[in-house]
């Protein structure tokens, strides 16, 4: 629950006019240095930001936390220079577990400024009683959360809070090893953030933070590079839109085992989720590694005009789980059903978000 502020006002308060606290921030993340005004301003003004894997989120913030939310109040209202209200910002109180980058204490506690009421981007996530990885930048004596709703990750066991441990330590010590003093791109660092990628995307929990941007294809990866890709999702799928993201990232590279763990677990979700939004382009994608050429799909609002938009979807997972039995004959596949991990119901990383 909710507690308001007993104080009218917060120490250090910056001015409207003074840009987000993250000051100094590089060129290449200006999006991330803009939306800490964003918790401010009204809901109509605001707008998406590009996505923000660990790797930036690591090089920007001030400090990294394992943390629990203590609790959630409100913060003192402010207007503008007009008298106009502000959106209602929140206080999160963490008390600290491990601290991986920064100086506060394991035991000692951070106040974190937010706002749960902008939609779009989706906002830092902070809930009382539960544990939070938090990328932070502090600013005239307020915490921020860097990246909004990416900087906030959720791990649902000790597992994951590992992987996301190593992630960030392995960032940190990426970037200062090949990063000038100026923080400009040379062949060495782009070098280290291209195997921090790989590495990353062995574990579900990190495997988004990989792949975003190897799915794109920026990135000439070696043959020893996809093999570690192809392992690493064999011996931990994940039933999310990275399967697709692998998927992308691993075309034209055969490897048995791998189309073997992609087909068991496009059988587990369209058992256990029916058709999620990506579960289309994973198939098409498997097909392919299986010598087929797949038609472009029309989308389901493209369909059908005249039905509605849940019988458009209905009439397309139906024709999905067609396709799925008659490939299945098609090649004599037996995929198994595995033990469905959901994704986080979190807007950041996880199943909800489209990329």
């Amino acid at each position: 629950m909710r507690e308001q502020s007993p104080s009218p006002v917060l120490d250090g308060t910056p001015t409207r006019g003074v840009w987000w606290p993250g000051s100094e921030a590089t060129r290449g993340l200006l999006a991330l240095t803009l939306v800490g005004l964003l918790i401010h301003v009204p809901r109509a003004e605001a707008y998406p930001i590009p996505p923000v894997t660990l790797w930036p989120l690591t090089q920007e913030a001030e400090l990294i936390v394992w943390a629990d939310v203590e609790r959630v109040r409100i913060a003192p209202r402010e207007r503008d220079e007009q008298g106009m209200p502000w959106d209602d910002d929140e206080i999160a109180t963490l008390k600290i577990r491990e601290t991986w980058k920064g100086s506060v204490r394991p035991g000692e506690r951070v106040e974190v400024l937010f706002s749960s009421d902008i939609m779009c981007p989706a906002p830092p996530r902070y809930e009382p009683g539960r544990s939070v990885i938090a990328f932070l930048s502090n600013g005239n004596g307020r915490w921020w959360t860097v990246g909004m709703s990416y900087g906030t990750r959720h791990p649902t066991n000790p597992a994951d809070v590992d992987a996301y441990r190593r992630g960030v330590t392995a960032a940190r010590g990426a970037q200062a090893r090949s990063a000038p003093p100026q923080r400009k791109e040379t062949a060495n660092s782009e070098q280290e953030h291209l195997d921090w990628q790989v590495r990353a995307a062995l574990h579900p929990a990190t495997r988004w933070d990989g792949l975003y941007e190897l799915s794109q294809g920026a990135a000439a990866l070696t043959r020893a590079q996809r093999q570690q890709l192809a392992h690493g999702f064999t011996t931990q799928p994940s039933f999310d839109h990275t399967v697709a993201q692998m998927l992308t990232t691993l075309r034209g590279f055969p490897h048995k085992d791998f189309d073997r763990a992609t087909a068991n677990v496009l059988e587990t979700v369209f058992v256990e989720q029916g058709a999620p939004p990506w579960i289309s382009k994973a198939f098409d994608l498997l097909r392919e590694r299986h010598g087929e050429k797949p038609e472009p799909r029309t989308p389901w609002y493209k369909r059908v005009p005249s039905k509605s938009p849940i019988e458009a979807k209905a009439e397309q997972a139906r024709a999905l789980a067609r396709d799925w039995l008659s490939f299945k004959k098609r090649h004599g596949l037996k995929p198994r059903r595995l033990v469905f991990l959901a994704a986080p119901l979190v807007d950041e990383t996880g199943g909800t978000i489209p990329f």
